[in-house]
């Protein structure tokens, strides 16, 4: 999984990452892949964000299309940007769950462990479990 920013610096380092993952799976006989595009730190306020939304599952695609590979999708989970996950470090507070550190947090109508919960599920999708 690549997590990314979707602003224009933040996706430079995409097709190097798909690049040398698929070296790795040709050199050796390993079953490596990306498994997806993770968009992190959205901000639907940001008229850069949206831009890059509208932009980047074409070029994620075409990354794959040049190397011949299957394309690994965007995942349709996008991380909003919030100050109490840059605060998830913070380790004077010691919440018995992750509920309960994120659960009183809400972005885009949704509470923001739930956002975590409906990336599980779509990362199991698409690991097949």
């Amino acid at each position: 999984m690549i997590p990314t920013i979707p602003d224009t610096l933040s996706t430079y380092g995409i097709p190097p990452i798909v690049k040398t993952i698929h070296g790795f799976a040709t050199a050796r006989p390993l079953k490596i892949r990306p498994l997806g595009l993770l968009i992190t730190k959205y901000n639907s306020r940001s008229s850069a964000h949206k831009r890059g939304m509208a932009i980047l599952p074409a070029r994620f695609r075409g990354i794959f299309d040049e190397l011949g590979m299957l394309a690994a999708p965007v995942f349709d989970t996008w991380m909003p940007q919030a100050n109490v996950t840059a605060e998830a470090m913070d380790f004077g507070a010691n919440p018995m769950t992750f509920k309960l550190k994120y659960g009183r947090s809400s972005s885009g109508g949704q509470y923001l462990y739930e956002y975590v919960i409906d990336l599980a599920k779509e990362f199991m999708k698409h690991v097949g479990a």
